[in-house]
Formats: C-alpha cells, sequence, structure tokens
C-alpha cells in the first residue's frame, strides 16, 4: 500500500515500518543475548503500536468546526510533530536508504551519530551494502567506521512504499560492548584450548627426550633400540605440534572476503568431480530447488567451505556399507542455502555444543579446524553455519548467505 497517498503524514508511516524493524532488532538481540537491547526495542514497539492508535484514532473522529481544511490542517501538523517527538526519543538511530543509495538521517539520534541534519553524505559502502541486503523483518550486524573508531551495530530494517518508489527504513542499535564481552569470551576459550593441546603435546616430548638421554648415556645395545624408538615418537609428536600450529595459522590468517559474481552451477560441478574422484565409493547426489545461478561472494572461501562440508559428511559415512552424501542448494526469501547431509552416526549430544569449536574434534586424527572455518567464512560472508537437528541417522550441515548478487 501506498500510504503516502492515502494522505498520511511521513511521521506514522515511519512508525509503522518500525514495527517489524523492532521486532527483528528484538529477535537479534534476544538471540545473542543482549536482553538489555531486547527489552529496550520491545518497549519502542509498544510505545510506536500505541502512537498509530491514538494518531489513527483521532483521524478517524468527524470535526464540526466550520474551517474544517486549517483544522484538519492544524491538527495534522501537531501530529507531525508529536510523532517526530516520539522518533527523536528513540535512543536507536534511524536511517532511510533511499533510490540512487541515498542515505537520510531520521531522527535525533541518527542526526548525532552521523553529524548532520539531513541527507548522511558519503556514507561508508558496508553500510549502505548491509541496509539493502537485510530483508524487512531479518536482521544483520557489522561494525561502522567513523574515523574515531569503528563500533559494532545491529540493523534490522522494513521498506516504505511512497511516490511511486521503496524507501528503506534501518534502526541501528548498538552493540559494541557485547561485541568486545564476546570477543574476550572467544579469547579466552582460544587460549584456553592453546594451552591445553600444547602442554598435551609437549608433556610427553620432553618425558621421552629425557629417556632417550638417559637410555643413550647407558651404551647398551638394547638401550640405544629403545632411545630410537623414542626419538622417532618425539619425532611423530613434534610434527602432530607442527600440524596444529600450521592449523591455527590457517584460521588466524583468513583474509576479508573479496565479492565477486560466482556462478552457482559451476562452483557445484567443480565440487562434484573432485568429491568424486576422491571418494568413488561414495554416491553424491546433488539436488537444485529453483536456487539462483549467480551469488555474490569469495569463490575461493566458498569453495573452501563446501570443500570442508563434503569432506567432514565423506569422512563420517565412509564406513557404511551404502555411504551416501547429498548438497542440496535453494533460495529461502533473500537467503541461499546450501545443505549438505550424509549417512554417518551423526554428532553426538555432548559434542554438538562444540563442533564448531576452533580446535574441537571427535575423530583420531582431525585437526578441529574445518568446521570452525566455515563458520569463520560464513561469517565474512553475512551469513552463518548451523547443524540441523534430524531424525534418524547421519548429520546435516547448513550454509546460509546472502543470495543476492549485488552486496
Amino acid at each position: 500500500m501506498d500510504f503516502r497517498r492515502a494522505g498520511w503524514p511521513l511521521g506514522r508511516i515511519v512508525m509503522i515500518a518500525l514495527l517489524p524493524v523492532l521486532g527483528g532488532v528484538v529477535a537479534l538481540a534476544w538471540w545473542h543475548a543482549f536482553y538489555a537491547n531486547a527489552v529496550l526495542a520491545a518497549l519502542i514497539a509498544l510505545w510506536a503500536i500505541g502512537s498509530i492508535a491514538m494518531s489513527m484514532r483521532r483521524d478517524r473522529e468527524p470535526i464540526y468546526v466550520d474551517m474544517r481544511t486549517d483544522q484538519r490542517a492544524m491538527d495534522a501538523e501537531r501530529q507531525q510533530r508529536r510523532l517526530s517527538a516520539y522518533l527523536n526519543l528513540s535512543p536507536a538511530p534511524l536511517i532511510l536508504l533511499e533510490e540512487g543509495y541515498r542515505l537520510r538521517a531520521v531522527n535525533r539520534a541518527a542526526r548525532r551519530l552521523f553529524s548532520v541534519q539531513d541527507i548522511i553524505p558519503d556514507p561508508d559502502p558496508a553500510l549502505i551494502r548491509a541496509i539493502a541486503g537485510t530483508a524487512p523483518g531479518a536482521a544483520a550486524s557489522l561494525r561502522i567506521d567513523f574515523g574515531g573508531g569503528v563500533e559494532g551495530y545491529a540493523i534490522a530494517t522494513a521498506d516504505i512504499a511512497g511516490d511511486g518508489a521503496i524507501s528503506r527504513i534501518a534502526a541501528l542499535v548498538g552493540i559494541e560492548a557485547e561485541l568486545r564481552a564476546a570477543e574476550a569470551r572467544a579469547l579466552r576459550d582460544l587460549l584456553n584450548i592453546l594451552s591445553h593441546e600444547i602442554m598435551n603435546g609437549l608433556t610427553p616430548i620432553a618425558s621421552l627426550g629425557r629417556s632417550a638421554v638417559e637410555l643413550i648415556e647407558s651404551g647398551a645395545p638394547a638401550d640405544i633400540v629403545e632411545a630410537r624408538n623414542a626419538i622417532e615418537t618425539v619425532a611423530r609428536r613434534a610434527e602432530g605440534l607442527r600440524g596444529f600450529g600450521e592449523a591455527y595459522r590457517r584460521l588466524a590468517r583468513l583474509p576479508e572476503p573479496v565479492m565477486r559474481s560466482v556462478v552457482l552451477d559451476s562452483l557445484i560441478a567443480d565440487l562434484t568431480t573432485l568429491f568424486r574422484n576422491r571418494w568413488p565409493q561414495i554416491e553424491l547426489a546433488v539436488r537444485d530447488d529453483g536456487a539462483p545461478n549467480r551469488v555474490a561472494a569469495d569463490a575461493e572461501q566458498l569453495h573452501i567451505a563446501l570443500w570442508a562440508l563434503l569432506q567432514n559428511a565423506a569422512e563420517a559415512c565412509a564406513d557404511r556399507s551404502s555411504p551416501r552424501v547429498v548438497i542440496e542448494v535453494r533460495q529461502v526469501d533473500r537467503m541461499l542455502q546450501i545443505q549438505v547431509s550424509d549417512n554417518g552416526p551423526g554428532v553426538f549430544d555432548d559434542a554438538q555444543a562444540r563442533i564448531f569449536q576452533p580446535f574441537f574434534t571427535t575423530k583420531d586424527d582431525g585437526s578441529g579446524v574445518g568446521l570452525a572455518l566455515v563458520r569463520m567464512i560464513a561469517l565474512g560472508h553475512l551469513g552463518d553455519v548451523a547443524l540441523i537437528a534430524k531424525d534418524g541417522p547421519g548429520a546435516t550441515f547448513l550454509l546460509t548467505l546472502r543470495s543476492r548478487e549485488e552486496l
């Protein structure tokens, strides 16, 4: 519906558009345990609903004065000022993305944040991409560089129709404090993992090294043989530590994705060829449920992520009598979903919460890097990856990315 042609003031249009925006903010904040922000957004939503109801009730009231036109104009002006005041009281900056990718500050918080009165000059391209690429009712997060520092924000959007064009309004909710707390927790967990893995590797190496020295000093032929065996074990354990270091370096040095137009059919075809050459004994089925032919992504990183999921699935079901892996590609709203399933033993309950944690593995010879790298790549593309609960054997991983070619 074109609310402006229906005679609705801009203030009320913005308030109505804010309802799904605030709903998205509530969902995003609650999902990430940012409960204070969730409650704040919910209160603002209730406030907006009440304001809209009051203004619409006033519109329905008949006016019996002689100067009806002037009275209506005065009422509309007062209502506009009232709604503008409500918007200005919102602590969340509200910005409008118009045709031509022009950004406009809607309320006082946005004007203060961007130091403008109306149009935002030279906005961060990442902000425009995030607003344009976030579907109404959905939410995303990004970091914005304001020159004096980088801040983290959650973004939720809604569309407004007016004057024959569609504009998109976005609410920005600051989550920098929560992001820093999450980063601190992640760093602490990573340091615990590193210290655990390194100490587990160094302790037997040190013990075997001392034993080898003592055996060599004895000079007995049998002891020399034992010393050789001990030194060979030390070499193997040292090689394991070197591999661990290489795995950590791969995670730490993942570059920012370089977004280009990627032909999805060609990418899946390449992966299919590689898979069937590597695991000819495993059946691989590919299903396309109406996915877009092109997607904006870093082709190399997307290839790495999908290959890691396929490798994980193949290794999980390789020992089955009839091993099978299925890769499904589909579009849901504006999101591209790539699902990889296998008929292996599945992921045990006690491992599901840690399956994406760096260096956590359930395999005897696993590095614990593959799924962690998949998640890092997905997040770098403003997407995610998840283990999907299912009945029966096997495991299903769902990689979600933006399906729009223009990120």
